[in-house]
């Protein structure tokens, strides 16, 4: 109870203390407000009054402040401090005094704080009695009717009434109020006095970039406009350029650093301004290292302030970034966003998978503005590789094809493939052959061949291949382009024999064509020289009839160049290889035809025709050649016409063996369709035996037919035991039925052995004829030869008015003759043999030629002309020895080889005798051909042993038909070695011998199934000695025809009988000596000519 009394006495006080302490804030309030506004009409008036500077400004400012700290702190501050019960300036007791003053309790209050003070010192029950009555009286004094609230109204009245009277006063005069006070507030600025003007900057900002000029812009208002208007910076003043509406420009020029400036206008003056001059960052040096992929092979390069790049795919970027000016560096790739700081230099690596745009965002605290730089990169993706291909077939062989193209890719390859496909009725069976190329080529060209018999293809077997090339992409992977597919189409047999007779009679059909083009031109040719001996020169129509001459041999010329360029001819399966080998040497002939060299002619000829300087020569020259395309054209359709002739009697023979081999297949059989086999049989013979008489029919249109048999017995014969076969097979006697059909497949097969082992035997007849003959000629070309020397060396010692003279002339006459006989004769012999080469008839040609002019010049006494054309006639008659020698070793050689069966046996003709015994002989060259295809086949199957694809009984068939092969080779070297002994060559028949006895040891092994190393190595050993010995046989065989005393003249010449021969002076023969050095025609061509023009300065 004690407490609650004392705290209702300490509450009746303490509300009283802050109503007091309230009432003071209010009144302060006012006096405050009141002193303040005073103060701020005073203070304006001073400064509106005075105009005062900066300094005198900054004094009033500072009495302002104080000023009114000092009375707030006073009238505002401390009351609001005492009313929170702060810093009191009176007690308890203080307030109890002042409470009883305004009410009539005084002394009861004051009594009280007494007794509340007393209690505090000395707790007496007396005390708190009294305590408890004093409250209790106390606690009935109101508190708020001490001050009243209408006392606080009117000083919150007066108070407003002061501010607005204030703020009436500012708006009604603010010049003398407002902007003073402004002036004093803002006292480092420089206030000009009101002139009736006023300047308004109106530059948002003072900034600009170093190096760039700032232009300053400010407009003047107001009643009276200044006249003299200046800018001062840098102690300078300048005039600026006013524009219209009273507007000023003045142009601060390349500002380099931070200047000041002023603006004055007459006694007016604008407080000074500062231009801020900034630099702005920037990527001054960009170098960007390129470090490429390595598999593009391209070089690593370095780059220097190149904003635009384009690099391969993968290639990683090295950036070596240089700012100035900046604080930090920010790249921007796509949404992704860094920030670096940075002094002077960066680096920043990046690689290259896309495009890329970069922005570089240099910055800088000290400028506004950030310098942007785009780099841009073109990611170039590595191209696919590109492939153009064309495939040529083989005129030879169907499973053979040549392909050739070109390739080219921006960095390289990986590989090139040919895959292939082959369908095989409702079979396909997929490979892939690699080729190979060259990785690091970017161009480059291929070629390489295809053959197809690998896969051992049957006739309407279907193959489809294509090349696939890889480029060495390591980025995303190599990629691959595909040329087009191509189809390789097997034709059956009968299809392949049908195409190449096709051939042969377009081939012929457009012979004989031009043949008939050649004989119009031929006498219309005739017909313009007649003309042209009369007068000398041609008219207007005859030179058109010229021209069209010309412009036939032209067209002949590009059909013959066409036929060339298309003529193909297919073989077909185990095709002959006679057959095979005549066919190429004809496809040669008709492609070794001049046509470039005509058809330079022929425009010469024109270029004379058109000058009016034509000869009588150059019309003889033009027939000539007309003559010598038309010979060649007759000699094209002989041998074809044989040739065609000799493959419908092989392929006739071919098909008999197959009849005979169905007969007795069906003797082997017992079938209810019999009867009807049979008569199917039957009736397919019956069209072979047709075709065999259209055979005889054609072969007699030959020059030099064939001497074929006439088979009509052995048809009647055979069709007997077919009818016998029938009948019995109709009254079901099988056994005897099949007894006929035994004998008539036996009949088949003997009539083709009679037919072929005739044809063979004729053929054999005529290389051993053609061998003598051109053996003979062979001879005379070098008589000729040598003779022709003789003239060259005595001719120019005569005295051309001596009687003697003539005789040597007379000569040159009776070798010119002897070269067209010589001519005739290889004529008629190149229509049966195509191994006698156009080329042959090109030096004979040219032999007529220098003939010709030679013995013009002799009789004309032209001495230094006539002897350069009897040296190029000389020289034509050695390359023609040459010539004339390699055919006829070719001959021998095809001879040969006519006589070796396919496993090296030799067969069993017996051509007739011909009077020469000694080219039956196998020649060396073919031998060695054998050893070499066996070696190759011996190296072969040890490398299938190795790897175990061949085993037991097929090795062991593989082993013994090698070792036959080897036996027959080696009883062939017997024989030679025997004909070497003959002839006294001792020292090559010991060489030989060797070669038999190493031959030996390889039989035995053979035929002992041990095929090893040691044995590969002695067959290569036997090779080469066998090229050896191949060599010294060739120069034998010239030495032999060199060192002949006398030689046999087929023609009964006065000119070359009892010639005598002396070799060993004649330079010319020397040359021919070296023929043992195995050079090719062309070579052996030119080094013929060097020694003639030896031999010709030597004379």
């Amino acid at each position: 109870m004690e407490g609650a009394c004392n705290n209702r006495i300490i509450n009746i006080i303490e509300k009283f203390a802050k109503k007091y302490y309230f009432n003071k804030l209010i009144k302060g309030l006012f006096w405050f407000i009141l002193f303040a506004v005073i103060l701020l009409i005073a203070l304006a008036s001073i400064e509106n009054i005075l105009w005062l500077k900066s300094t005198p400004r900054l004094i009033l400012l500072i009495i302002l402040i104080t000023s009114l700290t000092i009375f707030f702190v006073h009238y505002v501050g401390i009351p609001l401090m005492r009313y929170f019960g702060l810093f009191r300036d009176k007690t308890y007791k203080d307030f109890a005094l002042l409470l009883g003053y305004y009410s009539d309790n005084d002394d009861k209050i004051l009594t009280a704080v007494e007794l509340f003070e007393l209690n505090k010192k000395d707790d007496n029950e007396l005390l708190i009695n009294e305590l408890q009555r004093r409250s209790n009286e106390l606690s009935k004094i109101n508190i708020k009717n001490f001050f009243k609230i209408n006392e606080y109204y009117k000083w919150i009245i007066s108070n407003l009434g002061v501010v607005i009277v204030f703020i009436a006063l500012s708006f009604t005069f603010p010049n003398q109020f407002i902007k003073p006070l402004v002036r004093i507030t803002n006292y480092t600025k420089q206030f000009p006095k009101d002139y009736g003007f006023e300047i308004n900057i109106l530059n948002k900002d003072f900034l600009v970039e170093s190096g760039k000029s700032f232009v300053l812009c400010f407009e003047i208002e107001g009643e009276k406009i200044p006249k003299n208007i200046f800018i001062e910076t840098l102690g300078n003043r300048y005039i600026p350029i006013k524009t219209p509406n009273n507007k000023y420009e003045y142009i601060f020029e390349n500002l380099t650093e931070n200047t000041n400036f002023k603006i004055i206008a007459e006694d007016w003056i604008l407080d000074e301004i500062e231009i801020k001059v900034y630099n702005r960052p920037s990527v001054y040096k960009l170098i960007a290292n390129l470090y490429y992929p390595q598999y593009t092979n391209l070089k690593n390069e370095q780059l220097v302030n190149i904003f635009s790049i384009n690099v391969p795919r993968g290639t990683k970027i090295n950036f070596s970034i240089f700012i100035k000016d900046a604080d930090s560096l920010t790249i921007i790739n796509k949404s992704i966003k860094n920030t670096y700081p940075i002094k002077s230099k960066f680096d920043y690596s990046i690689q290259i998978l896309e495009d890329k745009n970069l922005k570089l965002l240099s910055k800088s605290i000290r400028s506004p503005i950030a310098d942007t730089t785009n780099i841009y990169i073109a990611a170039l993706p590595d191209a696919y590789p590109q492939i153009m291909v064309q495939v040529l077939k083989d005129t030879f062989s169907i499973m053979h094809y040549y392909v050739q193209g070109s390739i080219s890719d921006d960095y390289g390859f990986t590989k090139m493939l040919a895959i292939y496909r082959l369908q095989r009725n409702d079979s396909t069976i997929k490979g892939k052959i690699p080729i190979g190329i060259s990785k690091n080529d970017l161009i480059q060209n291929f070629n390489f061949d295809i053959d197809f018999s690998f896969l051992d293809l049957k006739p309407s077997d279907i193959v489809y291949f294509y090349l696939e090339v890889y480029d060495n992409d390591a980025i995303s992977g190599p990629k691959a382009t595909k040329s087009r597919e191509f189809e390789v189409k097997i034709p059956t047999k009968e299809e392949l024999q049908i195409e190449q007779s096709k051939q042969i009679q377009v081939a012929n059909t457009k012979f004989a064509e031009m043949q008939k083009k050649l004989n119009n031109i031929r006498n219309e040719l005739q017909q313009l020289e007649n003309q042209w001996k009369l007068d000398r020169k041609f008219n207007y129509e005859q030179k058109q009839k010229w021209e069209n001459l010309i412009k036939q041999q032209n067209e002949i010329i590009d059909e013959l160049r066409n036929l060339e360029q298309n003529f193909q001819f297919p073989s077909y399966y185990n095709e002959n290889l006679e057959i095979y080998e005549k066919i190429k040497q004809i496809d040669e002939l008709i492609k070794s035809i001049n046509l470039d060299e005509l058809n330079e002619y022929l425009k010469e000829l024109e270029k004379l025709m058109q000058k009016n300087e034509l000869k009588s020569e150059d019309i003889e020259e033009f027939k000539l050649k007309n003559e010598e395309l038309n010979k060649m054209l007759d000699r094209q359709i002989e041998l074809l016409k044989r040739l065609d002739i000799e493959k419908n009697l092989r392929e006739t023979f071919d098909e008999l063996r197959e009849f005979s081999k169905k007969f007795d297949e069906l003797a082997k059989k017992i079938d209810p369709d019999e009867i009807k086999q049979q008569e199917e049989l039957k009736k397919e013979l019956e069209k072979q035996f047709k075709k065999y008489d259209s055979i005889l029919y054609e072969n007699e249109k030959l020059n030099e037919p064939f001497k074929l048999d006439d088979i009509d017995i052995e048809k009647n014969n055979i069709y007997n035991e077919i009818q016998q076969a029938d009948d019995n097979l109709k009254r079901n006697n099988d056994k005897k039925a099949n007894e006929n059909q035994k004998n008539t497949s036996k009949q088949l097969n003997d009539l083709a052995e009679k037919l072929e082992n005739n044809l063979n035997q004729q053929l054999q007849e005529e290389y051993v004829e053609d061998a003598i003959i051109l053996r003979q000629l062979l001879k005379n070309v070098l008589i000729a030869s040598f003779e022709q020397e003789n003239l060259i060396k005595n001719i120019f010692k005569q005295n051309p008015r001596l009687s003697n003279y003539q005789n040597y002339v007379r000569k040159q006459y009776e070798l010119q003759e002897v070269m067209k006989r010589t001519k005739d004769s290889l004529y008629m012999l190149g229509k049966r043999q195509p191994l006698v080469s156009n080329f042959i008839f090109d030096e004979i040609n040219k032999i007529e030629k220098e003939s010709k002019k030679a013995i013009n010049n002799l009789n004309n006494w032209i001495l230094g002309q006539a002897a350069i054309n009897q040296q190029n006639l000389m020289t034509s008659l050695n390359n023609l020895a040459l010539f004339l020698a390699d055919v006829l070793q070719q001959l021998d050689e095809q001879n040969s080889m006519s006589q070796m069966n396919s496993d090296g046996t030799m067969k069993c003709s017996s051509p007739k005798s011909t009077g020469n015994s000694t080219n039956t002989k196998p020649s060396m060259k073919t031998l060695r051909q054998l050893q070499q295809d066996l070696n190759k086949q011996m190296e072969s199957l040890q490398k299938e042993m190795q790897n175990g694809k061949r085993q037991g009984k097929e090795l062991s068939e593989a082993l013994a038909k090698m070792a036959a092969q080897q036996e027959a080779i080696r009883r062939a070297m017997q024989e030679l070695k025997e004909q070497m002994t003959k002839e006294g060559n001792l020292k090559n028949s010991a060489f030989i011998q060797q070669m038999i006895e190493d031959m030996e040891k390889t039989e035995k092994e053979l035929y002992n199934k041990n095929l090893t190393y040691e044995t590969i190595k002695r067959q290569k050993q036997i090779e080469v000695r066998m090229l050896e010995s191949e060599k010294a046989e060739q120069q034998q065989e010239i030495d032999d025809i060199r060192k002949s005393e006398t030689a046999k003249n087929d023609y009964k010449s006065n000119l070359i009988k009892n010639f005598q021969y002396n070799v060993i002076k004649n330079n010319n023969i020397e040359s021919m000596n070296r023929g043992n050095l195995n050079f090719n025609f062309y070579y052996r061509k030119k080094i013929q000519e060097y020694f003639n023009n030896i031999s010709y300065e030597n004379n």
